[in-house]
């Protein structure tokens, strides 16, 4: 069986958009082979993407091998987890496969020498090399080649992988600054006198609709999910507290209506603590849930 050593040299990752669900890379791969009948640099594709272009391979000889290598910018797709956005991580693959000899013609081998640009950089995550290898890729079709007598198709699939890590919390506290400043200002509104409408209200209202841009400036952010999402789930605590917020200003000033003016302050008092300790709380809560 004819092998193909393969491997990449990874000098750039851009573009990487979780909405959209993909990333642009710039790689080096090399094909090093002893059958001359073969011409792998001319028959790869990437499988789970498109290539926008790539260098002229020079054909020369390494030892009793073929060598070449070929200059690659494509557009991979992948379907980015963000269940712990923005604290999220990935394992980003990268799928070649020969798009005309299937495995019973040729079969890739990993090269150790495959390697990622030290230079090279992700706002946001920490980026590592993952391991390489090489499996067989089945599809359930003999891609209407009847005379083949398969109803299937095998091929070699080299993978290499990159891992996006998240580090710190510095982005957690990025997309959500507004969120917690919102509640802060909802808190703040119990040291206003129920009976001040305008100021105690307009606080509570002008909260929640801060809070709620900042929960689509985020989703619009994010691709469509039926998860759940951390940042979600921050956003609907912040709204849901501010709510609350408001909800107890108007028993406090229903209170206040009654002539219990030191009533409605004790329950401003105890409101605004017990609140924005629970607050605190079930932020760490979400986030050590989804660490």
């Amino acid at each position: 069986m004819p092998e193909v050593q393969i491997g990449a040299y990874i000098l750039r990752l851009s573009n990487v958009s979780q909405k959209d669900g993909s990333f642009d890379v710039d790689v080096w791969l090399w094909f090093r082979w002893t059958d001359p009948a073969l011409k792998p640099y001319e028959s790869f594709e990437f499988s789970n993407g498109s290539i926008s272009s790539k260098s002229e391979p020079v054909v020369s000889r390494d030892g009793d091998h073929f060598y070449t290598s070929v200059r690659v910018q494509a557009t991979v797709l992948h379907d980015f987890d963000v269940r712990k956005y923005p604290l999220d991580s990935h394992v980003l693959h990268i799928y070649v496969e020969d798009e005309n000899l299937d495995a019973a013609h040729m079969l890739y081998v990993a090269d150790a020498s495959t390697a990622i640009d030290p230079e090279l950089r992700v706002p946001g995550w920490t980026v590592k090399l993952g391991t390489a290898q090489v499996d067989l890729r089945s599809y359930p079709t003999n891609y209407g080649l009847q005379s083949s007598g398969e109803t299937a198709s095998t091929y070699s699939r080299a993978t290499f992988e990159i891992d996006l890590l998240r580090t710190d919390y510095g982005p957690l506290f990025k997309q959500f600054w507004m969120s917690a400043l919102s509640v802060l200002l909802g808190l703040l509104a119990f040291r206003v006198r129920a009976a001040d409408l305008d100021a105690r209200f307009g606080l509570g209202v002008g909260s929640i609709f801060a809070a709620s841009a900042n929960a689509f400036v985020i989703a619009d952010s994010l691709p469509q999910s039926a998860d759940v999402t951390m940042a979600e789930q921050i956003n609907f605590l912040s709204i849901g507290t501010i709510f609350l917020c408001v909800a107890i200003s108007v028993w406090s000033l229903r209170i206040c209506y009654r002539g219990k003016d030191d009533l409605s302050e004790r329950l401003d008092r105890w409101a605004m603590s017990l609140i924005g300790i629970a607050y605190v709380v079930a932020n760490v809560m979400i986030v050590a849930l989804n660490t």
